[in-house]
């Protein structure tokens, strides 16, 4: 269903994470809300300031006909757009993606944030008619004013996309199977990541490591190591921000 634009047409910015998205108050930072279970499973993995959120999402290609953006049907190997027959055996060209990040400055219950932050007051998880939804555990995540691992890059913010952001490997039937350095697997952290047993795991080779990732689920939490560490570092300096 397509809804007029007016003022009485609400979004949920969260997390809101652009400067440039609409006008600023001084002072503002990053910021990202949390409630119920999902903030339950961060507060149970201990995640606290310092740590680092990566947000990612479900992305598919779009093409342009008659002047409007609509989403890329199927594809061969070669990127040439095929028509969508019933027999078709070329994947979906949908994809997850990493697009953002935020190291945490600061956690605070969403009744206190106002208060000590007058920015943050229009935040939704600050306002009345959002957060009157939430069970319990309201909490606002705060982004530090820079990356700790290397001060030229922001505290937080989006990312253009390229290779270097994509986690579903290239090729493959399902966005759910994803790429990554073998630093993540379960036998090379002092905790697996959240959510995805040992069965989820291939065996490491080349450096890399397959996941078939969880199909339900939020909050994916993995201790950092060297490996990790060196992984995000190089993320978040050699992708292009937005």
């Amino acid at each position: 269903m397509r809804l007029p634009l007016g003022p009485g047409l609400g979004a949920h910015l969260d997390p809101d994470l652009r400067r440039a998205t609409r006008p600023r108050p001084a002072g503002w930072l990053p910021l990202f809300g949390q409630a119920d279970a999902a903030q339950q499973h961060l507060a149970n993995q201990h995640v606290a300031p310092g740590d680092v959120l990566i947000f990612f999402g479900w992305f598919r290609d779009v093409e342009v006909e008659h002047g409007q953006f609509r989403y890329a049907r199927r594809a061969d190997v070669a990127g040439r757009l095929q028509p969508l027959a019933k027999d078709a055996v070329w994947p979906l060209r949908d994809y997850q993606a990493i697009w953002g990040w935020m190291e945490i400055g600061e956690i605070l219950p969403a009744t206190e944030t106002a208060a000590r932050h007058p920015w943050a007051a229009e935040h939704p998880h600050l306002i009345t008619g959002v957060a009157r939804h939430y069970r319990g555990a309201n909490t606002v995540y705060i982004s530090a004013p820079q990356f700790s691992l290397d001060s030229r890059v922001a505290g937080a913010g989006t990312l253009r996309y390229s290779n270097i952001c994509r986690l579903t490997m290239q090729g493959a039937r399902s966005r759910r199977w994803w790429t990554l350095p073998d630093s993540f697997h379960p036998q090379n952290t002092s905790r697996p990541l959240t959510y995805h047993p040992p069965s989820a795991w291939s065996d490491p080779a080349g450096g890399r490591v397959t996941l078939r990732s969880a199909c339900i689920g939020q909050e994916f939490v993995v201790p950092i190591n060297d490996g990790i560490q060196t992984w995000l570092t190089n993320l978040l300096t050699s992708a292009q921000p937005w």
